[in-house]
């Protein structure tokens, strides 16, 4: 089960690639989970996310977003990471951006990832050889 779970959160839902691919590396972000940031900034990239983005979440700095619905995205994943709730105009605004099935998806990426990142910290999955430690805490 939890492994159809995970695909549908990585390639079934209606968020495209960009905007699931910027919720994970927020969340690795928000983790400080190297491998997860390892494995999803080449993933970032590859669905067309601004590497200046991607340098901003690393450095902990809020990115500048040409797309709307990126911003949205940041800023629900964001909040819900430190905050553990969105303000209701933060909800309402996602709603209103990404449908409520994609917000609904949202949350569910942001859970699964949180789980996957605890996990490779846990158990201190290191990076594949030859790969620099990117996050600084």
């Amino acid at each position: 089960m939890l492994k159809n779970w995970g695909a549908f959160l990585r390639y079934g839902t209606s968020l495209p690639p960009t905007l699931s691919e910027l919720a994970i590396l927020v969340t690795a972000r928000h983790w400080t989970s190297h491998f997860e940031w390892y494995a999803h900034k080449r993933d970032g990239l590859k669905a067309g996310l601004d590497p200046a983005i991607i340098s901003a979440i690393a450095e902990r700095r809020e990115p500048a977003f040409a797309d709307p619905a990126q911003s949205v995205v940041y800023q629900y994943s964001k909040a819900l990471h430190e905050k553990r709730t969105v303000s209701k105009i933060q909800h309402d605004t996602a709603v209103a951006t990404l449908g409520e099935r994609g917000v609904v998806e949202l949350v569910g990426i942001l859970g699964y990832y949180s789980l996957v990142s605890m996990t490779l910290n846990a158990f201190e999955i290191g990076l594949p050889e030859n790969e620099q430690i990117e996050l600084q805490d």
